[in-house]
């Protein structure tokens, strides 16, 4: 009899254990990992941003790690380098209007001012996976096939500690080439304006 109920209670606190498991993943943050499957080579280029630790899925990013108690608001210049092309497809206009349009946002939405150096912090991005878009696929598929894609890595340096305190991966698509590179960078610029 004492060894049923002592195998009951072994049964009950595995059984316990189990639920507990599964209830703490299905409810914490998903979180970027180190791990080479899932950091597929064939959907994007890794490595732009130093350090992948810590970045969990945002709001409005795929991506994201933003060092506690720091907010982009606080400092009033930032410099935005001309966006690095790391995918096999070179396109400068879109590395342009990458840079471009962080310069615009980070001005127009955080309220930073844009200057070309001796700034509070610079904000270094890449382009890591970029499709111009197939006309015949949106055509004859439709639903989304065919459209342009852009995925960048960014990541933000506090210039007077020279630590990192924010990164992003993020990737958009959308009907232009245009729409899908001010989506990326509006989905950036929004998440960092909610921390």
């Amino acid at each position: 009899m004492l060894i049923r109920s002592q195998k009951k209670a072994v049964l009950s606190t595995v059984i316990v254990s189990i639920a507990l498991l599964w209830a703490v993943s299905a409810f914490s943050a998903d979180v970027l990992t180190k791990d080479r499957d899932f950091m597929d080579p064939e959907a994007g280029v890794w490595g732009f941003i130093p350090d992948y630790t810590d970045m969990v899925e945002g709001d409005h990013v795929n991506w994201i790690w933003t060092k506690p108690g720091v907010s982009l608001t606080q400092y009033k210049t930032v410099e935005v380098p001309e966006f690095e092309n790391l995918w096999k497809e070179t396109d400068v206009t879109a590395q342009d209007l990458l840079t471009r349009n962080m310069k615009d946002g980070l001005s127009r939405r955080l309220g930073l001012t844009v200057v070309d150096k001796k700034a509070d912090i610079t904000v270094k991005g890449a382009m890591v996976d970029y499709f111009l878009g197939n006309t015949a696929a949106r055509i004859w598929v439709g639903f989304g096939a065919g459209e342009p894609l852009v995925e960048v890595e960014v990541y933000v340096v506090d210039n007077k500690t020279n630590e990192i305190i924010s990164k992003v991966r993020h990737q958009a698509i959308d009907s232009t080439i245009e729409s899908v590179i001010a989506e990326t960078v509006s989905d950036i610029i929004s998440e960092w304006a909610k921390r």
